[in-house]
């Protein structure tokens, strides 16, 4: 199938089990093969065919370092429906759902919230474009009455407070390839440590497509400690090989939600140019 024709088609019944963040009583592969999501049994397959699951089963940081190299070359742009939750300073927010528009080259991200806004209703951002006293900048629309006030949007620097506030990433750290880097980072920042863990699951169904499952224990301590979580599930779409969807925890257990990220509809290589963003 070609990448530029490809969409990830949304199952509602899988995106519902997973958004409503049911609790796992555990993440590790069971000798059914299944994983357990608050007492729905998510069923795991093995393809021994597959030269991919054979390397992830048998070095699953090398296969996410692979999926990394093949994101890297065969993914310039995209538009995604990008789902999120997450706990930033204390607070969970709603479920958010964000029509994304992403390009490497610049770095460029556009994302249009279409459920749940919070702060801000749309968002640009292009490396360089907007600059002040050396800070890159992000053309905000605010939400709500302050949308009002500034219907063309203000310019905020894409690390301050306010705009850090929001979210538990910058937006430059958004993107399949951003993702992987940080996955990566982060095992190899905890190898060797105890409470540090990469296991790959198996595969399974995930918005109606093949995908691998990795699961990744850090010694998290906190959420202003180095480590981001105390565990990370991983859905790898098969055919792409790009993280389709995140679930953070701060237990390992997965019971206390740090963040869910899930990226549907997937359209790769399009063809954006600077008109999007």
């Amino acid at each position: 199938m070609a990448l530029r024709q490809s969409a990830l088609t949304v199952a509602t019944a899988v995106v519902v089990l997973l958004l409503q963040c049911h609790r796992p009583q555990s993440w590790s592969a069971l000798p059914g093969q299944y994983i357990k999501i608050g007492g729905e049994e998510i069923p795991l397959h093995s393809d021994p065919s597959d030269a991919n699951e054979q390397f992830a089963r048998r070095d699953p940081l090398g296969f996410l370092k692979m999926c990394r190299v093949q994101c890297r070359k065969r993914v310039h742009d995209y538009r995604c429906r990008f789902i999120k939750r997450e706990r930033v300073e204390g607070t969970m927010s709603a479920k958010q759902e964000i029509d994304v528009s992403y390009r490497d080259h610049p770095f460029s991200v556009r994302m249009n919230w279409v459920k749940n806004p919070g702060r801000a209703e749309e968002v640009s951002y292009v490396e360089n474009r907007w600059v002040k006293n050396g800070k890159q900048l992000a053309l905000i629309k605010p939400s709500g009455f302050l949308g009002m006030l500034a219907p063309s949007g203000v310019k905020r620097d894409i690390r301050s407070d306010v705009v850090k506030a929001a979210s538990r990433k910058t937006i430059d750290q958004f993107g399949f390839r951003n993702t992987l880097d940080m996955i990566i980072k982060y095992c190899e920042m905890a190898r060797g440590k105890p409470g540090y863990e990469l296991n790959y699951l198996g595969i399974t169904k995930f918005n109606g497509r093949d995908a691998y499952v990795l699961e990744r224990r850090l010694p998290f301590t906190g959420e202003d400690a180095p480590y981001p979580d105390q565990l990370l599930l991983t859905y790898i779409d098969r055919e792409w090989l790009l993280p389709v969807g995140c679930f953070a925890y701060a237990d390992d257990a997965g019971t206390e939600l740090l963040g869910l990220y899930v990226s549907t509809n997937v359209v790769i290589n399009i063809g954006l140019s600077d008109a999007d963003f």
